[in-house]
């Protein structure tokens, strides 16, 4: 389940061409599945109300957040300087992450 567009996925990634489209969907469809595994909880449990796509706004966020970098940087490897940026995927995913403690 799509959480987020095609469309609104090349918006927040300023792609107008349609060559990257299969691509971008495949990524959507990663972003999505490591979502979920990083709260530990499916994103269906998380929809506000009946609606699959209407998911909390920080975690459609997040999700275009993943998208971008994966799009953005195709390798493991992003550069000499890498930093994680503040109050970004970590800040967006902390407020619905279900802890479980053994």
């Amino acid at each position: 389940m799509a959480y987020i567009s095609l469309e609104d996925a090349k918006r927040h990634l300023r792609v107008d061409f349609d060559d990257d489209d299969r691509y971008i969907e495949e990524i959507i469809d990663v972003a999505e599945a490591s979502l979920a595994c990083n709260l530990g909880i499916t994103l269906a449990n998380l929809v506000l109300s009946g609606s699959l796509s209407d998911l909390p706004a920080d975690l459609k966020h997040a999700e275009r957040v993943l998208v971008s970098q994966w799009y953005e940087n195709r390798e493991p490897i992003a550069g000499f300087n890498v930093k994680e940026l503040p109050f970004s995927l970590n800040y967006l995913l902390h407020p619905h992450k279900y802890w479980t403690f053994q």
